[in-house]
């Protein structure tokens, strides 16, 4: 019985030797070491990071196309999308005559978004005339800071002269030509409009072309003239009737179309499906 119990004693003594021997081996050896990283959580870094995009407002009927169009561009570029994903991005928010422009575009050419850009301002009649004349006229609002002033000015001036797509020269023509319209006389200044010349030159040549035919001299080949006719051509006048109302109209055979004042004939007032008669003034 001794010799039983002793080498039971034997062999936990063995075993617990065993054991200490396995635990200082493993806290020695561990294979699986315990980093700096694991010991911290994750930082998220700039390129980790999921924002979620920005949901822009759809066009509603009778808002300004072009400051709509601004935002979405500023978005888009702050958000670096691609710009052969601008079109599919911006169709979807147009609705009314917006959405009309792009059904009438090119089938080809509906997913370049420079040829959407150019359709929607067509449609709604923004031309860099457009604004050149916001530039001239601009009204600043009272609470409108100097700073917000000069980046509103600045951005009416990029879209008129638009400078990214002119040379220096195409710029100082535009300007010339802007003075040039100005000086001349107002019936001179809107036959020259209605042509839409592309320099001053032309413009010129436009202008003399009418004060020669209004004063029934041979056309002259210098383009030197003066915005101030020496004589002022025979004005004759006949009593008209313009909507029920008895007016004065002056007649010059020289001209190609009649000019009415606008109170004569409200905007509400016409009426494009019915066809009337009418005694042209002109001759």
């Amino acid at each position: 019985m001794k010799d039983f119990l002793s080498g039971q004693q034997r062999r936990e003594e063995f075993l617990l030797a065993e054991l200490r021997d396995l635990r200082t081996s493993v806290s020695v050896g561990n294979p699986f070491p315990q980093s700096d990283s694991d010991s911290q959580p994750d930082q998220p870094t700039p390129e980790s990071r999921h924002y979620a995009e920005p949901q822009m407002p759809q066009y509603q009927c009778g808002e300004d196309i072009e400051n709509y169009l601004l935002r979405f561009e500023r978005i888009a570029k702050t958000w670096r999308w691609p710009e052969r994903e601008w079109t599919c991005r911006l169709v979807p928010l147009l609705s009314g005559k917006a959405l009309e422009a792009y059904t009438a575009m090119d089938e080809e050419r509906a997913h370049c978004y420079r040829d959407l850009r150019e359709a929607l301002l067509t449609k709604f009649d923004i031309s860099p005339e457009t604004y050149r004349q916001q530039y001239r006229s601009m009204v600043v609002p009272s609470e409108e800071s100097t700073i917000e002033t000069y980046h509103r000015l600045k951005g009416l001036y990029r879209r008129w002269i638009q400078p990214e797509q002119h040379t220096k020269e195409d710029i100082a023509e535009a300007i010339i030509l802007e003075q040039m319209r100005r000086i001349l006389p107002p019936e001179v200044r809107t036959w020259v409009k209605e042509h839409e010349p592309t320099d001053c030159l032309a413009a010129a040549k436009l202008a003399l072309q009418y004060i020669n035919a209004r004063r029934g001299g041979p056309p002259a080949s210098s383009t030197t003239f003066t915005s101030h006719p020496a004589h002022q051509p025979r004005q004759r006048h006949t009593a008209v009737t313009v909507n029920g109302q008895q007016v004065t109209a002056l007649l010059d055979t020289g001209s190609f179309m009649s000019l009415v004042k606008q109170r004569l004939v409200p905007i509400g007032a016409m009426d494009y499906s019915r066809q009337t008669d009418m005694l042209c003034s002109q001759g």
